[in-house]
């Protein structure tokens, strides 16, 4: 195991996904995005009422000195709105992200895009935090084949997606613009290279199909790593997300208005009590929840001054020469006081081998060598700052 050090690291955002609804107009082969004991009926949104009072109780524990803020010291909090297809609610869903800036939340929205018409777009767009659009082919037989089509076969073109695009960039400059794949057995083989090299969102996270209820689109990891590796040129912007950073390590709400967690693969989730009932402070206390791995998914690390120090352990990695590690020590720092000066590859050379490094989104070290003999290969396999193991 080796270690370098170096300064501050930033707070970032908390992040809360409400799922609004169970609804939406697409019928995905591998969605997780359902509850079996759930009925249309008891959704919140039903009663917008109850929406409201979900959001200000939400907003009463996150937005106060809390347990969790102490533990895991975030300075803002974001309420992202996902469903299903928060927008098939209309004005309902409009009302909620609005109330919800009210209150003092930063607000985000996961959408598959359908309904985002330029009307609604210019409605809540600058003031949208972060936009995110669920987008797992420009292929229509493989989408329609993964059921991201509606009912009508309708779907959202590559060109369609890059009119909402550059419509929210230039509604909101300093909104953030995600894109999400699901990599699965239909799209396992496909490449959005072309598409997302033209888009250039800031940020394109990668999933790896996740057995919630079933198996159904499942891959091995060799193939997800395949998909990855076949859009390395974006490597910049990419965020790899395997089974096991999703389990636990997100903070969940259903459209009943519970927390909740998946529970073993294929056996469906753990819910808690309403919150309406019992508060935010028992019903988180009904779900399991990973802080630390919740922590390296939104880059949640305690600040300390810039005297100070932090230790970057590195697990599983080749041999690196001395000379190489503080090279990449001096480019972390470098990151540190500019993120945009380490959105690209460092290149350093030594003898006949050339050493590429770079931070990703979840502050993992990603360091790459290549020589006459072997060819390019990544040989620090795992590396993080010490206070996220």
């Amino acid at each position: 195991m080796k270690s370098l050090t170096t300064g501050t690291q930033r707070k970032t955002d908390l992040v809360i996904n409400f799922h609004i609804t169970e609804s939406c107009n697409y019928k995905c082969s591998y969605c997780y995005a359902t509850w079996d004991d759930l009925e249309a009926k008891n959704e919140l949104h039903r009663s917008p009422n109850k929406v409201a009072s979900l959001l200000k109780n939400l907003a009463s524990y996150f937005l106060s000195d809390n347990s969790l803020k102490a533990k895991m010291g975030y300075e803002n909090v974001r309420l992202n709105f996902a469903g299903g297809e928060p927008m098939l609610l209309g004005k309902r869903f409009i009302d909620a992200i609005k109330f919800a800036n009210q209150l003092g939340f930063k607000t985000s929205l996961i959408t598959n895009g359908h309904y985002l018409s330029n009307d609604i777009l210019d409605d809540i767009g600058p003031s949208l935090d972060v936009l995110g659009i669920s987008y797992d082919s420009a292929n229509y037989d493989i989408a329609q084949k993964i059921g991201r089509v509606d009912r009508n076969n309708r779907w959202i073109s590559a060109d369609d997606l890059r009119m909402i695009c550059a419509r929210y960039r230039a509604l909101n400059s300093t909104g953030v613009l995600k894109l999400n794949t699901v990599v699965n057995a239909v799209n396992k083989d496909d490449s959005l290279l072309p598409l997302m090299t033209r888009i250039k969102p800031d940020k394109w996270k990668l999933l790896r199909v996740l057995p919630v209820y079933n198996h159904d689109l499942v891959i091995s990891q060799s193939e997800y790593l395949a998909y990855v590796n076949r859009h390395q040129a974006l490597a910049n912007i990419i965020v790899e997300e395997d089974n096991d950073a999703m389990t636990h390590t997100y903070l969940m709400v259903n459209p009943e208005g519970r927390f909740y967690q998946n529970a073993e693969a294929g056996s469906g989730y753990v819910l808690s009590d309403l919150i309406l009932a019992v508060g935010v402070e028992k019903a988180l206390t009904q779900i399991p929840f990973d802080v630390s791995g919740f922590q390296q998914r939104y880059q949640l690390i305690p600040a300390v001054e810039l005297s100070g120090e932090v230790t970057l352990l590195v697990k599983e990695c080749d041999p690196i020469p001395d000379n190489l590690f503080s090279k990449i020590q001096d480019r972390i720092i470098d990151f540190q006081q500019s993120r945009e000066q380490f959105s690209y590859w460092f290149k350093m050379k030594n003898g006949e081998s050339i050493y590429y490094c770079r931070l990703n989104d979840n502050y993992r070290m990603v360091v790459e060598v290549k020589n006459k003999n072997t060819g390019p290969y990544e040989c620090m396999k795992h590396s993080t700052f010490d206070n996220r193991f």
